[in-house]
């Protein structure tokens, strides 16, 4: 006998969506129930039974789907906190971080012309390896007037 492949996720989706359809059937008739008709009762019986079918087969494919969720997270929900909330602040976090990394960018940038403008004039003759490197590096070319007034 080959073995039986894991069930997908979809599967698991798809018994979820039946067995939320499963109770919406069941308040629909539990609110349409009269007590002195039986053909309501079995109908009711039914939706029972389809329910605990369905949850039977989610325990059993969705026990085999392995999920890793942190354990920060389920902490996080477990303690009754929105989710969204622990998604905005990281969110924040990397926007701060973001910022900090673009401010040593910019700030060795400037030192990178500052230094370039500084060793050209102290070597006149290395322009041209200069302006190269510069112009490698991202920087502004030509080198004349780069921190003019900034000092």
């Amino acid at each position: 006998m080959a073995p039986v492949p894991p069930p997908n996720r979809d599967e698991v989706e798809r018994t979820l969506k039946a067995i939320i359809q499963n109770f919406y059937n069941l308040l629909v008739q539990s609110l349409d129930y009269q007590e002195d008709n039986n053909t309501g009762r079995d109908v009711l019986k039914q939706e029972f039974a389809k329910i605990q079918s369905n949850l039977q087969t989610l325990f059993r494919t969705a026990s085999t789907i392995d999920i890793h969720i942190p354990p920060h997270i389920v902490k996080f929900v477990e303690e009754g906190r929105n989710p969204d909330i622990l998604q905005r602040q990281f969110v924040e976090q990397v926007q701060k971080f973001n910022q900090k990394l673009n401010g040593r960018a910019q700030a060795y940038a400037d030192f990178r012309d500052i230094l370039a403008k500084d060793l050209q004039d102290a070597f006149p003759g290395m322009r041209g390896n200069l302006e190269h490197t510069v112009r490698m590096t991202g920087g502004r070319v030509p080198l004349k007037g780069v921190m003019d007034g900034v000092r």
